[in-house]
């Protein structure tokens, strides 16, 4: 099933898997994005068939996050955008909101609002190649609920170095810390696509 050309959604054996489908971006998020996937995670809540989703990423990336250039180009309608934002159609609050439990298969760097949507699952796998890439990396604020749940998974001195000096965390320190519970091949990752 292709929901409005992002992202896609697919359903075999009780799992839904939601792919973030805009590759040539990084699987980047427009601001229509945000309500279209959270959407998305929503019906596939809803579905009494589905009984896991898995939530990835088209091609090599799994989210950049917010796409910044698409941002810078509809600067003028920020504000209004701003005022009409409703936070319970978050794609990460709405993770923290269904009962179906998400499993974030982290096939590729995840940045930015990626990072939150990835820590919102419940269950998270990541290729050995991919890593977690913070906000402030790019001198921004992170705002999916990942400083309130980052400390609770690895402690605040992890957090802090993670999101203080912008380290991004490979796959490997991310198993160590206990942000991941398991590392996939990278051959293995793209075959959760």
């Amino acid at each position: 099933v292709r929901i409005a050309a992002w992202p896609t959604a697919e359903r075999a054996d009780h799992v839904a898997t939601i792919i973030m489908n805009r590759p040539e971006r990084k699987n980047a998020f427009t601001v229509e994005m945000f309500d279209v996937l959270g959407d998305t995670l929503r019906r596939a809540a809803a579905d009494p068939q589905v009984r896991c989703i898995v939530l990835t990423g088209a091609g090599d990336a799994f989210s950049s996050g917010l796409d910044l250039v698409e941002a810078a180009a509809q600067a003028d309608r920020l504000d209004s955008i701003a005022f009409s934002f409703e936070a319970e159609r978050s794609p990460a609050i709405i993770l923290q909101q269904i009962d179906v439990p998400v499993i974030a298969a982290i096939n590729g760097a995840a940045a930015g609002y990626a990072v939150g949507m990835a820590i919102n699952a419940d269950i998270r796998v990541m290729a050995r190649a991919a890593r977690l890439v913070p906000a402030t990396k790019r001198n921004l604020l992170p705002e999916s609920g990942d400083t309130w749940l980052l400390p609770r998974l690895v402690g605040w001195e992890q957090a802090a170095r993670f999101y203080f000096l912008g380290e991004d965390m490979t796959g490997e320190q991310a198993l160590a810390a206990g942000v991941v519970s398991e590392l996939a091949d990278d051959s293995a990752a793209t075959k959760l696509r």
